[in-house]
């Protein structure tokens, strides 16, 4: 009796191995889209955090200007001209809102649904807020 000893690559894969094989990638990619998620949400905190500290700069500019001005007289279009290229920051979204700045207050605020908003809760990190340096 003759055995046939064929190499197993020139018989191809098996519908076994293709399906572990798709099985593994799908894992995968599925662990990589759960692990970015705060990624993102770090992201747009900072991005939030560097848009309050370019208003708090900008009030700090307008009453060196105007000493006389209490800050809760301050409004987006008297703080405009002061603003990195005259355009007033957006906030990135939550949910489907996006949160608007309160430049009424000092340091700003990010204001969602008529409240204050900072979903990290300190007032230190720098996320959603201007923080303290």
């Amino acid at each position: 009796m003759r055995y046939s000893l064929q190499s197993r690559s020139s018989q191809g894969t098996t519908l076994v191995e293709m399906s572990i094989v798709i099985g593994v990638i799908i894992i995968l990619a599925s662990i990589v889209s759960l692990s970015s998620g705060p990624f993102f949400a770090y992201r747009d905190g900072r991005a939030a955090g560097e848009s309050l500290r370019a208003v708090k700069a900008a009030q700090l500019m307008y009453l060196a200007d105007h000493p006389a001005t209490a800050v809760n007289t301050l409004t987006q279009a008297l703080l405009l001209p002061y603003m990195p290229n005259s355009s007033w920051p957006t906030l990135p979204k939550v949910g489907n809102q996006t949160p608007t700045i309160n430049p009424a207050v000092f340091p700003p605020v990010a204001v969602l649904g008529g409240a204050t908003y900072d979903p990290s809760g300190s007032p230190t990190d720098g996320l959603w807020d201007v923080g303290q340096y």
